[in-house]
């Protein structure tokens, strides 16, 4: 791994980020959803619930849609869960799974990353991003 922070530690670091901020806009989204599943809720109001900035709940929203369609903005200030179980969809999911493998299987960060993503099911950007972890740590 070179010089840095050990994986089981960044993976047991990333496991603790999916109760943080992904996990936290999940869950006031489905705490404030009526009863056709539409949660009507600002950003503003999602980030001084969980004591972020508006620009973090932003950039986290539109991670949570882009992956795994985890979260869907309707229209602004509507959004809808589809995905609630971070371990297995959104922006962190494919990046743990790497991750695993790694630890399981260590020389297997000696293949060319799309040699890696390929045999995992991966995309190359998932398997940048796991590495990306690896080398800068979780909080990104």
């Amino acid at each position: 791994m070179g010089d840095g922070v050990s994986p089981e530690k960044i993976l047991s670091d990333l496991m603790y980020c999916l109760g943080g901020l992904y996990q936290g806009i999940i869950e006031v989204i489905l705490e404030n959803k009526h009863s056709d599943g539409t949660c009507y809720i600002s950003q503003t109001e999602i980030a001084n619930r969980l004591g972020t900035s508006q620009i973090n709940v932003s950039k986290r929203l539109k991670k949570l849609e882009k992956a795994d369609r985890c979260v869907v903005k309707v229209a602004p200030g509507q959004y809808k869960v589809n995905h609630c179980d971070l371990r297995e969809h959104g922006p962190i999911a494919r990046s743990l799974r790497y991750m695993e493998a790694v630890i399981r299987e260590p020389d297997l960060m000696q293949l060319p990353q799309n040699v890696q993503a390929e045999l995992l099911g991966l995309q190359s950007v998932d398997v940048q991003r796991a590495l990306a972890y690896f080398k800068y740590g979780v909080n990104m």
